[in-house]
């Protein structure tokens, strides 16, 4: 199978259709890899919505790994723990085993022969299982202790649950414990009681005398009386909380950091001297594979499809990346890259993309695919072959797609698709945080929007056209608070994995002409530069730029519109592309479940969010079109 990449797609590995200056060109992996970002425990597994890192203690210092280490390992064993001890709180009401007949149920077995000798016992057990069988290791995970049974289970998915279920587990066995010290009462016969019946008659065995009661002392039957009802009532939300909890425990949202990279990018044209272009791309990792297996990737919302290198490509572009090894995964599928299952006795299929500026050739395989704790299984491209130009030249692995499922080779290609089916987000979205600062954290969000990111209300508009992309309709572009009449019907696709902005020639021509640009000693006086794009009820906000935003120097005193030529043909285009500076001023949302994208004005540490203006629904055009008052005061 061969395929022509065009559009969005090619931003990420080679910029886009045609363009030949990839906007992620970066130095070559061996530099990027000359110094590891400092130990941050919030972006470990096991961050739950809505408290995230809960550590208000500060137990966790940030760098301190060893630190983490011992605390997640022991929050692991104390949740297996209560997991059990909730677990054996039901179970031994019912289940006696033989010569334990007459031990009674609740915490009155602790003190009561045998049942205490049970518990010596089953301590005994579990500390000859952590010393000798459960035994962890410096270069695995805390709470990995291997597979031991072999029930292949341990997967990025099942960690996240097991943190979590654990933490609910102890949430419950203290309940349990709490409860049964206040009413005398076992987790059983408190749930018999809030019925209105004996547990005798629940369990067909009549009235028997309760352990505990003899051990602790029964409270009076007036007592008992005043304290029923209310006792019932405390159980009765106590289930209330469990069930939503169990039912919630799996669904979350996690964020990971991005890694800004600056790049370098020396390029010349015919007939001209070299230039240098200063590129930025931001990149994170994700696992593929059982056991898993880390990439580097970009996440684009102008690309579909998962892409790695594999290990059976030799070139080397490959060779300076990681490689996915299909051998060391236990349950990987071979899968055709139309997303059918190969047929028995045949061989599956190859896919060659074709990109501006290089191409790469692979085979389609259905693995685990783990974005943090978030993990479904889904379907990747692996490549036999990369060209050296510019896969060589990358600081990531691979690019993660995360365009519309239309972009993807088939719904089983896209990352957010399985996400959202399988139901391990808490919504359908996911949210990017660009910064340009060393003192802020980037970061893509999945299954959520934090508020922390945004200067302004979220203002949502659905997406236009059927290409895939993210893109959203303008009506016009403005220079402050005037229309130009420009770029009518034009549209803007979103994308995080171009490190410039781009437009149609005629209009970015134009643009140049009108904003005088050369001489750099004008820039400050220049205009926002504005384009109105237009929500679900017609009505458009203008997003802009300042003048330092779209212009650069280029040398000698002299600046440039920072917005690079695209013509995309209709129907498809016209088209203008916001990218990185783009995305570094405002906070985006990418609703995948009613493909709608919100921005929000960011807010950046001591920086001042600029004003967002809305344009009146009855503006009459033209440039004396008249403006409403900022719905985001300036500070």
């Amino acid at each position: 199978m061969s395929i022509c990449q065009d559009g969005l797609t090619g931003s990420a590995w080679g910029d886009w259709a045609n363009y030949t200056a990839s906007p992620l060109r970066a130095e070559p992996a061996s530099a990027a890899a000359a110094g590891s970002p400092e130990f941050d425990p919030s972006t470990q597994i096991g961050a739950m919505a809505p408290l995230g890192f809960f550590d208000p203690a500060g137990f966790c210092k940030k760098g301190d790994e060893a630190g983490f280490r011992n605390l997640r390992a022991a929050e692991i064993k104390h949740g297996r723990a209560a997991m059990m001890a909730a677990l054996g709180a039901v179970v031994q009401h019912y289940v006696k085993f033989p010569g334990f007949e007459s031990v009674p149920s609740g915490l009155a077995a602790a003190v009561t022969p045998p049942g205490s000798y049970g518990f010596i016992a089953l301590f005994a057990v579990s500390g000859a299982l952590e010393l000798g069988l459960w035994t962890e290791s410096d270069d695995k995970e805390p709470g990995n202790f291997g597979d031991p049974v072999g029930f292949n289970q341990y997967t990025q998915e099942m960690r996240e649950r097991e943190i979590n279920n654990g933490r609910f587990a102890m949430f419950a066995a203290l309940g349990i414990i709490s409860a049964e010290l206040y009413t005398g009462k076992d987790a059983i016969e408190q749930n018999a009681s809030g019925s209105g019946r004996d547990t005798g008659e629940l369990c067909g065995t009549g009235s028997r005398a309760r352990g505990f009661h003899r051990v602790m002392g029964s409270a009076g039957a007036d007592e008992r009386a005043i304290r029923g009802p209310r006792h019932r009532r405390m159980f009765r939300l106590a289930n209330l909380i469990l069930l939503y909890a169990g039912a919630t425990a799996t669904q979350s949202s996690v964020s990971l950091a991005l890694e800004k990279r600056v790049m370098q990018h020396r390029q010349a044209e015919e007939g001209t001297d070299a230039t240098t272009q200063h590129k930025m791309a931001y990149f994170g990792t994700i696992q593929v594979g059982r056991p898993p297996q880390n990439f580097t990737v970009v996440f684009d919302t102008g690309s579909g499809n998962l892409i790695v290198p594999g290990r059976d490509c030799t070139s080397d572009a490959c060779a300076s990346h990681r490689r996915f090894d299909r051998q060391k995964s236990k349950q990987i599928q071979s899968v055709n890259c139309d997303g059918s299952k190969v047929g028995y006795g045949l061989e599956q299929d190859e896919i060659t993309i074709t990109f501006g500026t290089g191409k790469i050739t692979g085979q389609c395989f259905q693995d685990d695919i783990c974005i943090g704790s978030a993990c479904s299984k889904g379907n990747f491209i692996s490549s036999t072959e990369e060209s050296y130009t510019p896969f060589a030249s990358f600081s990531f692995d691979g690019v993660l797609g995360l365009a519309l499922d239309s972009m993807a080779q088939s719904n089983e290609f896209s990352v957010m698709n399985l996400l959202q089916q399988s139901g391990v987000l808490r919504k359908p979205i996911f949210s990017v945080f660009l910064s340009d600062s060393e003192q802020e954290k980037s970061e893509i969000t999945f299954g959520d929007m934090k508020q922390e990111h945004m200067a302004s209300e979220l203002y949502w508009v659905p997406v236009s056209g059927n290409a895939g992309y993210w893109e959203v309709e303008i009506e016009d572009i403005y220079f402050d608070k005037k229309p130009q009449n420009l770029c009518k019907g034009c549209r803007v696709a979103v994308d995080t994995g171009t490190s410039e902005l781009a437009g149609p020639s005629s209009v970015v021509g134009k643009l140049e002409e009108l904003l005088s640009l050369g001489d750099c000693s004008n820039v400050d006086s220049l205009p926002k530069l504005g384009f109105a794009v237009r929500g679900p009820d017609g009505n458009p906000k203008i997003l802009s730029l300042s003048p330092r935003e779209y212009t650069s120097e280029i040398g000698m005193g002299t600046c440039n519109l920072s917005l690079m030529n695209l013509d995309v043909p209709p129907p498809k285009g016209p088209l203008f592309v916001f990218g990185i500076p783009f995305l570094q001023k405002y906070y985006t949302v990418y609703d995948h479940e009613k493909s709608r994208v919100g921005f929000a004005v960011a807010k950046h540490k001591d920086q001042v969010p600029e004003t967002l203006l809305e344009v009146e629904a009855t503006a009459a055009p033209g440039p004396e079109a008249r403006l409403s008052s900022s719905f985001l005061a300036r500070k």
